[in-house]
């Protein structure tokens, strides 16, 4: 894919690798849609984005309500017309200490209402247009523990359901989508250092104790976006910046995908 031009739109793109990816879109000549929450940090990104020359536009939105994305679909396509990139990236991590026995289920609920169903509210407003112009690109974020399984994912069911659903959502796009001229890429971020700190939450709760070095340090949210971006020049169907993540995935699959013996 080409990015001169184009418009995209990134859910949960205030900060971290949401941030970063519409920083380096607009890099490639893109105008960005800055979809978050909160919409004095969205707005503050943006107007970052102004001052350095790129044209971008903040908007609020709980992709949870219906009504709201319904509003931002149209706030987008007044703006700047037909979007050609949707990028969903929005997140409820919901991040706290506890096995299966300890998460209730509004744990539960709200990271499928997000990280799913956010998703699929965000499709509904933006995709019938690419399917009347018969083009565009859609990226679903998922995780690479959805692919490659650690221990950490038994502190984090809710989260690592839903990113599981997340990926079978964009192998169903990709069949429904391709032969109608539309891009549907899954997008496995590794362990990212979000917030700049250079700490993650996970590893902070303990998440990660006993696990591999490789497995425990972060990447950058820039390099997460850089190879995002990589991908989608090539219009790869799985995209993932976990380090060496194709021969863990062969690994994985020698192992009869079993989680406990690939990644002890």
């Amino acid at each position: 894919m080409e990015f001169k031009h184009k418009i995209a739109v990134v859910t949960g793109a205030a900060r971290g690798i949401g941030l970063a990816v519409c920083q380096a879109l607009v890099a490639e000549g893109c105008k960005v849609v800055i979809v978050d929450i909160n919409a004095e940090a969205a707005e503050q990104a943006a107007e970052a984005i102004r001052q350095s020359g790129g044209e971008a536009l903040a908007l609020a939105c709980d992709v949870s309500s219906d009504s709201q994305v319904a509003a931002v679909g149209l706030a987008v396509q007044q703006a700047f017309g037909d979007a050609d990139i949707l990028i969903n990236n929005a997140v409820a991590h919901l991040l706290a200490p506890g096995n299966v026995d300890d998460i209730d289920l509004d744990r539960w609920s709200r990271a499928l209402d997000i990280n799913v169903l956010g998703y699929v509210r965000m499709l509904k407003a933006f995709l019938p247009a690419m399917l009347a112009r018969g083009s565009g690109y859609v990226v679903t974020t998922s995780s690479s523990l959805a692919i490659l399984p650690n221990a950490a994912t038994r502190h984090m069911l809710p989260y690592i359901t839903s990113k599981g659903a997340a990926l079978g959502l964009s192998y169903g796009l990709s069949h429904a989508l391709r032969s109608r001229g539309i891009v549907s890429s899954v997008f496995c971020p590794g362990l990212t250092d979000t917030s700049g700190t250079g700490i993650t939450k996970v590893k902070a709760l303990g998440f990660m104790e006993g696990l591999s070095a490789k497995l425990v340090e972060p990447a950058t949210s820039a390099s997460a976006a850089s190879i995002l971006l990589d991908g989608m020049r090539r219009e790869d169907a799985l995209i993932c910046s976990h380090e060496d993540w194709e021969a863990s995935l062969e690994l994985f699959a020698q192992n009869r995908l079993d989680p406990l013996s690939a990644f002890q």
